[in-house]
């Protein structure tokens, strides 16, 4: 009786210990000044969100033009530190960023696709800015599932 129980000690152990550790976001430092910002590389589906643009920003929603934001549902959550090699609060966590697209990789990517994106992650200052985070895109392409 003593063996059996020994042994599923051992096996639950076993188990419990071959569990994979939590995952905790990737941690980026984002400066406050947009050129000092590192190149990153993210993953994510594309979403677009529609929004109230000029002359009056949704007070007058009729006469308001209607406006896209590119956003990226990230694949996985980043958290963005305002300090070097700080750990990141819960806070500081995102799961979506604006993307900025250049108009030289041509025609945005479609709702629901899966891309890859390289650029320069930045903080928003602009009432333009519809995350509090977004991505100067620099390359893109779409994912390989």
């Amino acid at each position: 009786m003593k063996r059996s129980h020994s042994l599923a000690w051992l096996v639950l152990f076993g188990a419990l210990s071959a569990a994979p550790p939590a995952r905790h976001p990737r941690s980026i430092f984002v400066p406050e000044a947009p050129a000092l910002s590192a190149p990153v590389e993210i993953r994510g589906t594309i979403k677009l969100e529609p929004f109230y643009g000029p002359p009056n920003y949704g007070e007058t929603p009729e006469s308001d033009r209607q406006e896209m934001a590119l956003i990226l549902k990230l694949d996985a959550p980043i958290c963005i530190s305002s300090k070097p090699a700080t750990p990141c609060k819960a806070s500081e966590e995102t799961h979506e960023i604006q993307l900025i697209w250049p108009k030289a990789l041509g025609a945005w990517p479609h709702e629901g696709d899966c891309v890859q994106v390289k650029g320069r992650l930045f903080r928003a200052y602009s009432g333009y800015h519809r995350r509090p985070l977004l991505l100067s895109i620099t390359e893109t392409a779409l994912c390989s599932r």
